[in-house]
């Protein structure tokens, strides 16, 4: 019987990684570990997730507690782009990082809300305005992120009526 030892050297960037083992199966286990982190990163990376919290940041709502149909109502979205931004962040305080149109459909079911017809269409808009970016696809779905950009703007513009409603 042949022993086969295998041995993989990952590096990126700076980073470097080796993965040694006898079993194959292990070594496949062990990349596809390092592929969903890899991938997690690049969709923090994507929308620019902050590593410390100062400014105004700092006075973002935390939805832990909240329901969805509660921001919306506090927070009283003008247009369905803005019902969208408030529920893509709430999603992303949530750590859902990225969505998709199933992701979309579910959340306004739960706050009661009309759809759009076409949520492929809404979400590119946004991404052309800046606030939201095409993600990696989700077994073969289009997927968006929420960006910097969107983040200030749903912080700074939307959750402003939530705070003056307190």
């Amino acid at each position: 019987m042949v022993i086969m030892k295998i041995n993989i050297k990952i590096v990126q960037g700076k980073s470097e990684m080796s993965i040694e083992s006898n079993d194959t199966q292990e070594i496949l286990d062990k990349l596809e570990d390092i592929q969903k982190i890899q991938d997690k990163i690049a969709s923090m990376y994507l929308v620019n997730v902050p590593t410390t919290i100062s400014g105004d940041v700092a006075t973002s709502i935390e939805v832990s507690g909240t329901a969805p149909s509660e921001l919306i109502a506090k927070c009283k979205p003008k247009n369905i782009s803005d019902k969208i931004m408030l529920m893509v962040y709430y999603l992303w305080k949530k750590s859902v990082l990225s969505v998709n149109a199933k992701d979309m459909k579910k959340v306004f079911e739960e706050i009661l809300e009309p759809q759009p017809q076409n949520w492929g269409a809404m979400m590119n808009n946004l991404v052309t305005k800046g606030l939201m970016a095409k993600a990696q696809q989700k077994d073969n779905v289009r997927t968006w992120s929420i960006t910097r950009t969107g983040l200030d703007y749903v912080e700074k513009e939307l959750l402003k009526n939530k705070e003056a409603s307190k």
